[in-house]
């Protein structure tokens, strides 16, 4: 399991305060539970998080906001990369 491995070495390596921003759907929400718990129970905090509606986000530029005034070390970005925008007319 991904979170259970990177979690705690993230907070081993100083990244201890943790905001996620999650698709709301089960394959968003699911990683963030597993990852909170292990940063938990490695000594670390998680607090915030935002989520966005899967899939029809494309800018999440609005979530870096809550991000940033959270205080988190690390931001966890979606599960999933969104497709690139469309090139200039």
């Amino acid at each position: 399991m991904l979170a259970k491995s990177t979690g705690p070495a993230v907070v081993k390596a100083g990244g201890d305060r943790w905001f996620f921003i999650t698709a709301t759907y089960v394959f968003g929400h699911q990683p963030q539970a597993d990852t909170t718990r292990f940063v938990a129970q490695a000594g670390g905090k998680v607090p915030g998080g935002r989520g966005y509606p899967f899939p029809e986000a494309t800018d999440l530029s609005a979530l870096l906001v809550p991000a940033q005034a959270s205080g988190a070390n690390v931001t966890r970005p979606p599960t999933r990369s969104l497709p690139p925008p469309p090139p200039d007319p």
